[in-house]
């Protein structure tokens, strides 16, 4: 019983997309060089432990293991401390497959390279590097995970977590790796999605990437209730932004596989990210404290581009540039706790660790 599993997950950030995502249109996604790591000891008994740096958690095993409609465990999470929110979903998760080979307890323990207030998806990468340590645990022999199988768990325990919110994407950054063309496929109000997954090869290399955390971070759900009250009288309005952001996308999926030069190809891409961040302010999820981050930024001779980065109002800044050096902050927004967070984009995905 002493076989330790170690995994590990990259964080995201989105490039392209956001908002739109959830409404069944693509987004760009990137895996960062930012990682979470998983270490699975199991043990003799029914129990369950979970240690990290937002704190300790233990529970029986028995929670996990009974039979439970949908509803049901969607609400045994609600009953859950938040921190611990999208773990205890991968569990329950791993709990429903393979004949529920969860028979005995195991402690979990989590650390990573980033800080969870900062975002760059650490719900998904959590959860994937979470449910791939079970997937592991429960096999029958070692063999290598299915990344499809691996996806769609971590999307349904993301969504269960969330309220049926979500739309996978960095769920596919943090499983696929690299830089991923994601489209949920919205066939019907009751069907389930099927995605589209594209990992792709740019014609150059990985576009250089600088992300600049405003201080604060606005949880998902809420910025997503905000944007859905917004708009409540004006759905034709809140459609055509959402497919003005598809358009962006779109333009800049070309940029990173057509067969034009790295300047030129940076150019097309810097401006639909320009584009979207228009998009995003008459979406209202930007505000002056993002929006004096862009505006210093664009000062910059080195940043081709500048947008928010994920849901809005608060969170990161995503810059655009040609060079790996890092855009200069002032001393005025050190003092509102505004950060730069070296960051690049990634091609390995989730993976054990040996």
């Amino acid at each position: 019983m002493s076989r330790l599993i170690h995994t590990s997950a990259p964080g995201s950030t989105l490039l392209l997309g956001e908002h739109a995502v959830l409404a069944g249109e693509a987004a760009l996604v990137c895996a960062l060089d930012k990682r979470i790591f998983v270490t699975l000891k199991p043990r003799d008994d029914q129990s369950i432990s979970i240690n990290s740096e937002l704190g300790y958690y233990q529970c029986p095993l028995s929670l996990f293991t009974q039979p439970n409609t949908k509803a049901q465990l969607q609400d045994q999470l609600k009953n859950t401390p938040a921190k611990f929110r999208f773990v205890l979903a991968a569990i329950q998760q791993a709990s429903q497959i393979n004949n529920n080979r969860l028979q005995l307890g195991f402690d979990l323990t989590i650390r990573a390279d980033f800080k969870a207030t900062v975002g760059f998806g650490s719900s998904a990468a959590v959860t994937v590097a979470v449910l791939g340590a079970l997937l592991r645990h429960t096999q029958q022999k070692q063999q290598e995970v299915n990344l499809n199988l691996l996806f769609n768990l971590a999307y349904r325990a993301i969504r269960a977590a969330q309220n049926n919110q979500g739309s996978g994407a960095d769920v596919a950054a943090s499983v696929y790796g690299g830089l991923v063309h994601y489209q949920p496929q919205l066939s019907s109000p009751h069907a389930q999605l099927q995605q589209h997954i594209q990992t792709l090869k740019p014609k150059f290399h990985y576009p250089h990437i600088h992300l600049i955390y405003s201080g604060y971070k606005t949880p998902t759900p809420v910025v997503i209730a905000h944007v859905a009250e917004q708009f409540k009288n004006k759905p034709n309005k809140l459609t055509a932004i959402y497919q003005a952001i598809a358009q962006c996308t779109q333009q800049g999926l070309k940029a990173l596989t057509n067969n034009a030069g790295v300047i030129e190809g940076l150019a097309t891409l810097a401006t639909a990210m320009t584009t979207q961040q228009v998009l995003m302010t008459k979406l209202g999820v930007n505000n002056d404290t993002l929006q004096n981050i862009i505006d210093h930024l664009t000062t910059d001779r080195n940043i081709f581009a500048a947008k928010i980065s994920g849901s809005g109002l608060g969170d990161c800044i995503i810059a655009l540039s040609h060079t790996a050096t890092p855009p200069r902050l002032t001393a005025e927004h050190a003092a509102q706790g505004i950060q730069y967070l070296p960051a690049a984009i990634c091609p390995t995905g989730f993976c054990y660790d040996h």
